[in-house]
């Protein structure tokens, strides 16, 4: 089906559509993409500026989206356990596919040095750097673009084909689109926030993390399939696992936070899940509101990150608008006072010595009034929903929990991931080498 045939402009994303055009003539924006999508059908798939339907932009780490989808559509169950060359990895439990998807491998952030690298490098060789995994496998959900790395590997391993050559069979084909994971002469350039710098083209570490580029027309493809559970019109493309999956996590009852190749959050009390990216100069989001099959996807050649958050607002309060709000009851059976306590973060993912010294800041928890009270560099307020689980005010899911291991307390909400050591790790930071790591993972 082509998109031509799914473009049914209406007068409220029309208006939409010039809304965002305003903002970037603003905010000195040389070109940009949007797409939306309602009932799980394109209503508008644009450019603007310097661009049109079908100039590319680099989504970032959107490429994570399609990474996963690949995985899960290729011939690899998300439990199955994945070697990773040059990891040593000291916990008994192993890393698995989903692991990887769901960023709780336990790999620590890729180094300054690959960060800044911008020479093109192979997959073998980006991945023959040693790494250490930093917490238990499938525990703790910690952003890194070395997850996306070993997942191209994985997928290499499983299909005996280049990971580009399986995202485009499993991926871009079905669709009947054709984005690019390398640098193409249409690319409209990334641009610092003053919209006239131009920033030169970053080569990757890893291509996997957030080299893919997609146009507007191509993304509308993706993003109606997504928003209708796989389907693009009346035609399967994606399994209903495979989308179940991408968008619901399993490794945490947490709803919202990263999940295999997406992230859920909330805003005015509605659920939308998705991914942003930005890369040399690009910003892009594209996020789903399951509760409506609808969807936006927005990207921006300018390094401007309060600019795409304007309009990136604008968007979700007008895809929300008419959408009930419900949330889960609270409970106060839950006896709030086990959470009680000081707590230091349980993982980082940068400043990974300071973490290990007890430099960083603590976290009070206190009980209040019949809801947990979680003091950091900002106040969250957490209304027990039973057996550790938890939600913030406007939440309509659940958004932290609370885990005993080993008696160790781990709170896990949007505060991060944060643990109440136990009185025989009474030890005042600065802590000596290796403390931090025993103390947690006892």
């Amino acid at each position: 089906m082509m998109i031509e045939a799914l473009l049914t402009l209406t007068v409220a994303w029309t208006d939409l559509f010039d809304d965002i055009a305003a903002m970037a003539a603003h905010g000195n924006v040389p070109a940009g993409a949007v797409v939306f999508v309602d009932e799980g059908e394109v209503v508008l798939a644009e450019g603007f500026g310097n661009a049109d339907a079908t100039t590319p932009f680099r989504v970032g780490s959107i490429t994570k989206t399609v990474m996963a989808l690949a995985a899960l559509e290729a011939s690899i169950d998300p439990d199955q356990v994945i070697v990773l060359p040059s990891v040593e990895n000291p916990f008994p439990s192993p890393v698995r596919l989903l692991h990887l998807l769901e960023h709780s491998a336990g790999l620590g952030e890729l180094t300054r040095e690959e960060f800044r690298h911008n020479e093109p490098v192979e997959l073998p060789t980006a991945l023959s750097r040693p790494r250490d995994i930093l917490s238990p496998p499938g525990f703790i959900r910690s952003y890194s673009n070395v997850n996306p790395g070993f997942t191209a590997h994985a997928i290499e391993v499983a299909e005996a084909k280049p990971y580009a050559d399986v995202v485009a069979a499993r991926v871009f084909e079905p669709l009947g689109i054709n984005p690019s994971f390398e640098p193409t002469d249409d690319l409209p350039g990334g641009f610092r926030a003053d919209g006239a710098t131009s920033i030169p083209y970053w080569h990757m570490t890893f291509k996997s993390m957030g080299a893919l580029n997609m146009n507007a027309r191509d993304f509308a493809r993706l993003l109606a399939t997504l928003a209708n559970d796989g389907r693009l019109g009346d035609v399967r493309v994606f399994r209903p696992d495979s989308i179940q999956t991408l968008f619901w996590r399993r490794s945490s009852s947490i709803e919202t936070g990263y999940g295999a190749g997406t992230r859920a959050w909330v805003r005015d009390g509605r659920l939308l899940v998705g991914h942003g990216g930005d890369a040399d100069g690009y910003r892009s989001q594209f996020g789903v509101l399951p509760a409506a099959r609808r969807g936006f996807f927005i990207s921006i050649n300018v390094d401007n990150a309060m600019v795409l958050n304007m309009m990136r607002t604008r968007i979700e309060q007008a895809l929300i608008a008419d959408v009930a709000v419900e949330s889960p009851p609270p409970r106060r059976d839950d006896d709030l006072d086990q959470y009680v306590g000081r707590y230091y973060p349980a993982r980082v993912r940068f400043g990974t010595e300071r973490w290990r010294r007890g430099e960083l800041d603590w976290f009070d928890v206190i009980e209040r009034r019949g809801e947990l009270v979680v003091r950091g560099n900002r106040t969250t307020r957490l209304i027990p929903l039973g057996e550790g689980r938890f939600r913030r005010r406007d939440d309509p899911v659940v958004t932290a929990i609370a885990r005993n291991r080993r008696d160790v307390m781990f709170l896990t909400g949007p505060f991060g991931d944060i643990a109440r050591l136990g009185d025989d790790c009474a030890t005042e930071p600065p802590w000596p080498d290796g403390f931090l790591p025993g103390c947690l993972w006892r």
